[in-house]
């Protein structure tokens, strides 16, 4: 028996095609810009053309309810973020903090130059499917289809100065605030 319930649907946008093989039970996703997300699902899929939703069926016994609303959720919550990241163009803004710190995007907008403080300057590829910017020496936009490769970029340009908490200096995401720790004092 195959059961709808409209708390696990997902509702298409749109400008989002879609096809869904049921034989092997594939979903694959077509955005705007034409780039395509395809994901193996676990449960079946009722789609509903009228309204433009999809809906995880519910087709086990109760023994196995409790792990199969986990997988469900879990499932759901995948696609939701398959549909995000192809409606709309993500970004993610880094602020670099200290004397000196820059970033310059070079040679064609495929090369990200850092200067963070060390003897040397530190240069990273950019990858062809990521957008970096900076609009202000201090300031790097990193945008992109994919979160987890924006996720990535931005990590690895974290890695280079992570933000210290004496001085607050490093590379800070745009909502993360430092609680500075109170240095030593000499006792007199």
């Amino acid at each position: 028996m195959v059961v709808l319930n409209k708390k696990f649907s997902v509702k298409i946008p749109p400008q989002i095609t879609y096809i869904y093989c049921k034989s092997k039970n594939i979903l694959i996703l077509t955005g705007v810009k034409r780039t395509t997300k395809w994901c193996k699902l676990q449960f079946k899929l009722v789609i509903d053309t009228h309204s433009n939703k999809l809906f995880i069926t519910d087709q086990f016994t109760k023994v196995h309810s409790k792990k199969v609303k986990s997988h469900r959720g879990l499932e759901l919550s995948v696609l939701k973020q398959l549909i995000k990241e192809l409606s709309m163009t993500n970004y993610k803004r880094v602020n670099l903090i200290g004397v000196g710190y820059r970033a310059i995007v070079q040679s064609n907008k495929t090369i990200l130059n850092l200067k963070l403080g060390f003897s040397h300057q530190i240069y990273i590829k950019i990858p062809s499917n990521l957008t970096v910017t900076c609009p202000k020496p201090n300031v790097i936009f990193v945008l992109g289809t994919s979160l987890k490769e924006i996720n990535e970029m931005i990590a690895l340009i974290r890695t280079f100065r992570v933000p210290e908490l004496y001085k607050g200096k490093g590379v800070l995401y745009e909502y993360e605030t430092l609680k500075l720790k109170e240095g030593k004092s000499s006792k007199t």
